[in-house]
């Protein structure tokens, strides 16, 4: 209850326009709606926080404004006497200090309220989005744990891929869309810091364009500069085997053709789970390839 002070007051605005009838009231009740909706975001964004968090983060965030709104006030009120001084041809040199004083105290409010209201904005959607379980995303048709569905593609190099020839290293999958935005921010980070990170240490990839011709990938590859291989699945026929809808879908299957990790859209967070799990079975094949199959086995065991 002592956290909706700032919902009550735009709550009883609403209502006080929605009974008068003043020309332009549909457009000032749209804006109090909107306002009213976002000061609920931002209560939500503080409701984790502790009593006495909340209580200096309820000061720092009335100070910020202070700042903000009397340095505009006083910039504005000394730009106008400096403009009346100098029609009349007098000196300004303390004004313009003042001018400066109250420019900085702006600028500093601003910035202060500005970080402030972008945290209780978005703190809500940044810990929806670390509680959604991004592994088993609606559509999803395989889980970790079991074996990869095995597929055979011919990329746009010419060449063929199965995916049961390609046991022995880890495989990184991805599917996306040439007309996806998530798949356009994932895509280059997955060149720059999985392929062109791991691609001489036992990883091979794959990159597939669902309901895309080859044309259409083979001229997204150029556009972008891709490396790592690619093919197009025009029929969804390889998607099929492992979703009904969502992408971009990564995964990762390990040297046994066991599925390690997946993922269904573009977060952060998970592009470094990826990394870490891709580097976590590269040294898995090293150790089997070294000779020491008991110890892959033992670390296999403790995973699961």
């Amino acid at each position: 209850m002592w956290r909706t002070p700032m919902r009550w007051g735009l709550l009883d605005m609403r209502r006080i326009l929605l009974r008068s009838t003043p020309t332009f009231n549909p457009i000032l009740f749209a804006l109090f709606t909107q306002a009213h909706a976002w000061a609920g975001t931002a209560e939500q964004g503080t409701a984790s926080l502790a009593p006495g968090q909340f209580l200096l983060f309820q000061v720092l965030f009335v100070l910020a404004q202070l700042l903000m709104w009397g340095g505009l006030v006083a910039l504005l009120v000394l730009l106008a006497r400096a403009l009346v001084r100098r029609i009349r041809g007098k000196p300004q040199g303390r004004l313009r200090r003042g001018i400066v004083v109250s420019a900085a105290m702006f600028l500093v409010g601003a910035s202060a309220f500005a970080v402030m209201l972008h945290w209780m904005l978005t703190r809500p959607f940044e810990e929806a989005l670390a509680k959604r379980d991004w592994a088993n995303q609606p559509g999803t048709l395989t889980q970790i744990g079991q074996p990869a569905p095995d597929f055979e593609i011919t990329t746009v190099d010419g060449s063929r891929a199965k995916l049961t020839d390609l046991r022995g290293k880890v495989i990184a999958l991805s599917f996306f869309a040439v007309s996806c935005g998530p798949c356009r921010l994932e895509l280059p980070r997955l060149e720059q810091e999985i392929w062109q990170v791991f691609r001489d240490q036992s990883l091979a990839m794959l990159v597939i364009g669902r309901e895309e011709t080859e044309e259409a990938v083979n001229s997204f590859r150029r556009e972008h500069g891709f490396t790592f291989p690619m093919a197009a699945d025009q029929e969804r026929s390889v998607y099929a085997k492992f979703a009904e809808k969502g992408i971009p879908r990564t995964y990762v299957v390990d040297g046994n053709g066991t599925i390690v990790y997946q993922c269904t859209g573009y977060y952060e967070p998970e592009l470094q789970k990826m990394k870490a799990v891709i580097r976590e079975h590269l040294r898995d094949v090293r150790r089997s390839a070294a000779g020491h199959p008991a110890a892959d086995a033992t670390a296999r065991d403790e995973r699961r």
